[in-house]
């Protein structure tokens, strides 16, 4: 079940404080989305609008979470229990990470139109942010899910 809250405070450029807390079932395994606001996507031929393009600024990771708060960063390390618990729930699934690249398209600079990139969007109190809670702590293929995509942001920076 994904919640929203809000963020509340600012404490540096990657610490800040949000709403939500262990009474509305963030854990220290749960990762935050901040989001941007939605944008339209456009057919070009009909300029038909087809949906809306969930944009994300930046992920959280909880560090601290009390009653109705979380102190969150953007910086995290899985620990080697994590990846322990998953040996024993996935069995002899080796754990290295495949990279699949099939290139660039091929295609014209001026047809290219990026989302807005993280960097353009500064982070603000009172910007929203999303989260998946349930009864039980996160699974850990979320976490791990939510750090490729982190990882899979950095490679896109390095470029």
């Amino acid at each position: 079940m994904k919640i929203k809250g809000r963020i509340i405070r600012i404490l540096d450029s990657r610490t800040v404080i949000i709403n939500l807390g262990k009474n509305q079932g963030i854990t220290k395994d749960s990762i935050f989305s901040i989001l941007a606001e939605h944008e339209e996507v456009i057919d070009p031929q009909t300029n038909e609008v087809l949906g809306k393009v969930n944009v994300v600024k930046s992920k959280l990771k909880a560090a601290t979470v009390e009653d109705k708060y979380t102190i969150a960063t953007t910086s995290w390390t899985r620990s080697s229990a994590q990846i322990q618990i998953m040996k024993q729930f996935f069995g002899g699934l080796d754990y290295e990470s495949q990279e699949i690249d099939w290139g660039e398209l091929n295609v014209s600079e001026d047809q290219i139109q990026p989302w807005k990139a993280r960097e353009e969007l500064p982070v603000n109190i009172g910007d929203e942010v999303e989260v998946n809670v349930s009864s039980e702590i996160a699974t850990h293929s979320e976490v791990e899910q939510e750090e490729s995509e982190v990882n899979d942001e950095k490679k896109k920076e390095k470029s």
